[in-house]
This record gives C-alpha cells, sequence and structure tokens, in this order.
C-alpha cells in the first residue's frame, strides 16, 4: 500500500516531511481563503462606510448618528451640521405648527428618560440655576433675545425682572420634571403654553414692526442654546461632576433638549440638538465664538438697562445686598468658558470679591456634595416656592375683578408669564384660537396678550421674601445658606490660619529657647 502511494526508497522521516508540509499547505489556502474573506468584509464596510459620509456630508460624516454611549434610533431628519446650517432658518419663522401630542419617530425611553433628566435636575439644581443666570447674562446682548423683551415691557425694573424671571424658572422645573409629550402632564401643558405666546409675540411684532421675521428659526436655535451649552460644555466649572457629567449623560441631556426644541415647534432642519452630541458641542462653540462674543463686544444700547434690571431682581434674593454684579457673572462666564482674563470685563474690587466667591462656592458644590444638595434645596425653596407665591398674589388681586389670570392653554397650571418673551395673558381666551392640538394658531391675533404699549410697573412687595401671597420683608432661603456657607468657608479660613500662626510661632519660639 505504501509502495503504491509513494516510492519506497524514502524514509519515514521523510514521509513526515512531506505531510507537514501538505498540512502548511492546506493551513496557507486557509489563510489565503480568511483573508480573502476578510478582504470582503473590509470592501463592504469600506463600501458601507462611503455611503455613510456621502449620507451625512459636513461634520456629521465624521462622526456616528446614534449618540456616543447612548442607545437609540437613527434620526429621520438629521439636525444642522454647523451653525450655517442654522442661519439658514433667518426667514423662517420659528414654529413649523408640528403636532404636539405625537411622538417623533427618532426618539424613544432610552434617548429620552423623563426620571432621568428629573432625578439629574433636582439633584444639581442650584449647578443649573447658576448655568442659565451665566447665559442669560451673556444671551442680553443678542438681539435676538434682547428686542422681544424690550417690546414686551416686562423685564425693565429688578421688581419685574424678577417676577418675568422667577416665570422661567417655573416653567424650565415643569419641563425637567415630566413627560413633555404626554398631554395629560403639567410639563406638556407649559411648553404649549410657551409656544402658544412666542406665536402670540411673533404675530404682534410682526404687525408693529413688520420686514422683520421675528422669533425665527434661527433665533429660537440661539436663544435654545443658551439653556443647555454651559452645563454640557463645561459641567464641572458649576459644580457636575462624576458620572453626572460623563458623555453618557450629557448626551441625553442634550437629547432632552432636542424634544423640548421639537415641541417648541422647530423644525428638526433647524433643531440645534438634532446631531450627535459631538455635532452639536462643536455648533454650540461656533455660536459662542461667531455670534454671542462678538455681540458681547458692542451690546445694543438696552444691554445695560435689561442686564441691570436682571441682575437687581436677583439681588431681591439677598434683601436687595448687591451680592451678584453684571460685571462678575460676566467674568465668571469667560472663566468658565477658559478664556483669557483680557477679554473679561472692567471689575472693581467688589465684583473681583463676588467673582471669587462664587468660584469658591462652585468648588464646594462640586467637591462637597452635601454643600450641592443643600444649596439645591434652598435654591428650589425660596425661587420655586416664590413663583407659586406670586401667582397667588396675582390671582387674588385680580380675582376681585373677575379678570384671573391663566395660561393660554385650557385646564392647564403654570405661570401667565412667557419665559422668553416676557409677554404677560392678562386673562383666559374664549376667542377660539386654539386648534386641536393646544396650539394657537400663528395667523390669529391673540386678543388677549397685554398691551405691549403700557410700560411695566413695579411690585408694591419683595417678591423673594412672599411666602403666602401677603408681602413680608425677610431674607429667603436660599440668601440665607449662601450666606452661612460663606461666613462657614471665612471661619474655617480664619481657623486654619490662626492654628497655622499659632503653630508657627510655638516652633519659633522652641527654637529660640534651645539657641
Amino acid at each position: 500500500m505504501i509502495a503504491a502511494f509513494g516510492p519506497p526508497s524514502r524514509s519515514p522521516r521523510i514521509s513526515q516531511t512531506y505531510s507537514n508540509t501538505g498540512i502548511a499547505a492546506l493551513r496557507s489556502v486557509n489563510t489565503l481563503q480568511f483573508h480573502k474573506h476578510n478582504t470582503g468584509i473590509a470592501a463592504l464596510r469600506s463600501v458601507n462606510t462611503l455611503q455613510f459620509h456621502k449620507h451625512n456630508t459636513g461634520i456629521a460624516a465624521l462622526r456616528s448618528v446614534n449618540t456616543p454611549h447612548m442607545k437609540g434610533p437613527i434620526p429621520a431628519n438629521p439636525g444642522p451640521s454647523s451653525l450655517s446650517d442654522i442661519q439658514k432658518g433667518r426667514l423662517i419663522p420659528g414654529d413649523s405648527l408640528s403636532e404636539p401630542s405625537k411622538r417623533p419617530s427618532w426618539t424613544n425611553a432610552d434617548v429620552y428618560n423623563p426620571a432621568h433628566i428629573k432625578e439629574l435636575f433636582n439633584k444639581h439644581f442650584f449647578s443649573f440655576a447658576c448655568a442659565w443666570h451665566c447665559s442669560l447674562t451673556l444671551g442680553f446682548s443678542l438681539p435676538a433675545l434682547l428686542k422681544p423683551l424690550v417690546y414686551t415691557k416686562q423685564s425693565s425694573t429688578p421688581h419685574t425682572a424678577f417676577t418675568r424671571y422667577v416665570a422661567t424658572a417655573a416653567h424650565l422645573s415643569d419641563w425637567h420634571n415630566g413627560d413633555i409629550f404626554d398631554p395629560s402632564t403639567k410639563a406638556y401643558a407649559s411648553v404649549q403654553t410657551v409656544r402658544a405666546f412666542h406665536a402670540a409675540v411673533r404675530k404682534n411684532m410682526t404687525r408693529d414692526q413688520p420686514g422683520t421675521t421675528w422669533i425665527s428659526s434661527y433665533d429660537m436655535a440661539c436663544v435654545q442654546a443658551g439653556f443647555f451649552a454651559a452645563i454640557s460644555l463645561h459641567p464641572a466649572k458649576f459644580g457636575i461632576s462624576g458620572s453626572d457629567a460623563s458623555d453618557e449623560n450629557l448626551a441625553k441631556y442634550i437629547f432632552f433638549w432636542r424634544c423640548v426644541g421639537r415641541q417648541l415647534g422647530v423644525d428638526d432642519q433647524f433643531n440645534l440638538c438634532g446631531q450627535d452630541s459631538a455635532t452639536v458641542k462643536i455648533i454650540l462653540n461656533e455660536i459662542i465664538n461667531a455670534v454671542l462674543l462678538p455681540d458681547e463686544a458692542n451690546p445694543p444700547p438696552e444691554y445695560n438697562t435689561m442686564a441691570g434690571a436682571y441682575v437687581g431682581g436677583l439681588n431681591l434674593i439677598f434683601c436687595g445686598l448687591p451680592v451678584i454684579s453684571v460685571a462678575s457673572s460676566l467674568s465668571f462666564s469667560f472663566w468658565a468658558g477658559g478664556y483669557p482674563r483680557t477679554r473679561w470685563p472692567a471689575m472693581t474690587t467688589c465684583d473681583w470679591v463676588r467673582f471669587y466667591g462664587l468660584r469658591i462656592i462652585m468648588w464646594c458644590v462640586g467637591a462637597l456634595p452635601f454643600v450641592g444638595t443643600l444649596l439645591s434645596w434652598a435654591a428650589r425653596t425660596s425661587i420655586l416656592q416664590g413663583s407659586a407665591a406670586q401667582l397667588d398674589h396675582t390671582d387674588t388681586k385680580q380675582k376681585a375683578s373677575n379678570n384671573v389670570s391663566k395660561p393660554l392653554l385650557r385646564e392647564s397650571a403654570g405661570s401667565a408669564t412667557c419665559p422668553v418673551t416676557g409677554g404677560i395673558r392678562k386673562r383666559h381666551n374664549h376667542g377660539g384660537s386654539l386648534c386641536t392640538a393646544g396650539v394657537v394658531n400663528p395667523n390669529a391675533l391673540d386678543p388677549d396678550l397685554e398691551s405691549l404699549c403700557k410700560p411695566d410697573t413695579p411690585s408694591k412687595c419683595c417678591l423673594c421674601c412672599c411666602r403666602t401671597g401677603t408681602p413680608k420683608s425677610g431674607p429667603t432661603t436660599l440668601g440665607v445658606t449662601v450666606c452661612g456657607l460663606m461666613l462657614f468657608l471665612l471661619l474655617f479660613v480664619c481657623l486654619v490660619v490662626g492654628s497655622g500662626t499659632v503653630a508657627s510661632l510655638h516652633v519659633y519660639n522652641n527654637y529660640v529657647h534651645r539657641m
């Protein structure tokens, strides 16, 4: 049998060599086939990648459409990839008349979880409030935000500004604490109330100041950026660290604002948060550097009045003491963004004290979790309860004249002040300007929107000190907590310095005695 398959003169060693050679050849063939198979897979991947890049041009082509570290569907209609895409919406109204009660196809429980947003927001309420404060102080330089505020004449004195921005806090709290797609929730009613105000103010401004697309899609995107840019780009500077500042959590928060934009009527094409989080952050930096900072360097004439009134209203929390200033707030914003001191505004000695005081507080919030929890509780107690008390006080006065202040939407409980435009609604509209979806028809002028020609008048009471609807003086919970924290830190520093001084003197005396 062996002779039939090979020469009989070959030794077993040679036969083994032939056998090994055969095995090696077989392995070579298999390896070649494996490489060919892998080459095919690589080619297929290359084709798919090429198709992906062709489909998603610009910055978005270099990134996954899905948000990093987050499960979810690929958006059916991706948002803008750069600032230039958003600027195409300058002449397009900011409301696309989308159906608010219908969830879009690009969202699900994995990417938008109201319970997760609620937990994150309430845990870091103070950090969110500080971030919004810095964004708003800078944002007053944006004509897109400032002109509607000036037009509505509801934010030019400290008291009226406080009323208007407390209403803002109340709306934002509602959005973060409920499902904005569920028509039965307060969050849904709040978003649609604000959307209705936008439609009314847009209609009135177009009537009184024709020739400009007021509250356009571009304007909405710029204002939208102010609500999440600081937290998304610099969470550590505002006391958010650890897992709460992870890419996954920040991506989910950015997606939350995509949902808010959609519910406010912003078309997906101009929704700032329509792409992945990396692309959104690039657009945010473009807006800051190409839009916000140039406007801040040359602000509109009304900037000082509006910003001063806003900061003066915040100081009512501290019984009118100038704890906060415009210059220190702007400087903190520039510091958080990493801009050099040459870009900061001129500051007095008191402004520097305020600036470093805020830095110390935010450091404590990030390094000592119990401090953040305490300040968040105090901020919620002072601001949100103050908002409820102010509404109760307003309703008490209006019920006497049978003119109860109500939101624009039926059966919705919330503030009657728009958090963006500052417009105030005097009474409920029974004229039927509501569509079946609960959204005001932008072509129907709201007759119940308070006259925008009427100058704002200051409240007779300290709004931040109202707790039961009756005027009364006294410090707020947040004011006491912040002052108590600063006093504690001052005493701690004095204790450390004093202890170090005593120890140094003791060592020096011992050294002298030994000499």
